[in-house]
């Protein structure tokens, strides 16, 4: 388990037996008693980190947040994932240079030494940031949000130049997840801008008005897809999945979709349409919650 303070880089790993969601919440615990619970505590989507027992450990911090991440988007936690890899290097390495298989030790050595290593963005190593050298903590903490401040700046300059805004009539292909195309599917699909709100876009195409708004960093602007205004189906909304179906010659991944309800069990039984057909779900499906069929 990799657990990250977001302000200092200060990197607490934990190894596990297992995902359980009893097991990640009793090592949260033990860091959330030794150094303070979080005001905001952001995970990634997976199941153990949506159980109730983490909600009810939440509980016992009022102050404390949980946000999760959207599935299968690393890129919404960003600053964890290139952590992430990170670990995996370096305890590649310790594994290999000492001749170990026990890993489970590795990685508290890997925790030091990333702690202790200077950060780019910081300007110093997680260490000093959190601890500091001198006795007043707070001045290096005001040092690394400005920092951060900084490098938050940069971020979104660089995603302005990236991501030009578009305007309707603008030609665009549109990023198709693994999950809802088939293996010898297209990536892509070709698209129109029909109409922005709030920062967002409705996207047409020639099977139809894609039935989600879709966020600019979906969008790809290209000078000509060959899709014009008079070839958009206008009377009829798809998802992505029914629009790649539609599109493929190989009838797409399919466009079942379920609508299973919370349960030990959830999607994995034939009572669940995509599992019965041998198929993962998708965005599409039971909406918010997760389940185990993805």
């Amino acid at each position: 388990m990799n657990y990250q303070d977001h302000a200092t880089k200060y990197l607490y790993l934990r190894p596990l037996t297992s995902k359980r969601a009893t097991e990640v919440a009793h090592e949260l615990l033990k860091i959330f008693l030794e150094q303070g619970a979080p005001q905001i505590l952001q995970s990634d989507n997976g199941r153990e980190f949506t159980a109730k027992i983490i909600e009810e450990l939440a509980e016992l911090w009022p102050e404390c947040k949980i946000v999760h991440g959207r599935p299968r988007h690393p890129q919404s936690q960003g600053s964890v994932e290139r952590s992430n890899q990170d670990v995996e290097n370096m305890l590649r390495a310790w594994v290999v240079d000492n001749k170990s298989t026990k890993w489970s030790i590795g990685v508290y050595f890997v925790q030091w030494q990333k702690n202790i290593s200077h950060h780019r963005i910081l300007g110093r190593s997680p260490y000093r940031a959190l601890f500091g050298t001198e006795p007043k903590i707070k001045v290096n903490r005001i040092e690394s949000y400005k920092r951060q401040t900084i490098a938050a700046k940069k971020m979104a300059e660089n995603s302005e130049k990236l991501f030009k805004e578009l305007k309707v009539g603008d030609q665009i292909v549109l990023s198709v997840p693994k999950v809802d195309r088939g293996p010898l599917d297209s990536q892509n699909i070709n698209g129109l801008v029909i109409d922005i709100r709030n920062g967002v876009y409705q996207i047409g195409t020639e099977v139809g008005i894609i039935k989600n708004w879709c966020s600019r960093e979906e969008l790809q602007l290209v000078l000509n897809n060959g899709l014009e205004d008079n070839k958009i189906q206008k009377d009829k909304f798809v998802s992505i999945r029914e629009a790649v179906a539609n599109l493929s010659i190989f009838n797409g991944q399919g466009f079942v979709k379920c609508q299973c309800q919370s349960g030990k069990r959830q999607c994995q039984t034939n009572r669940c349409l995509c599992f019965k057909k041998n198929l993962k779900c998708s965005s599409k499906c039971h909406q918010i919650t997760t389940c185990d069929n993805k």
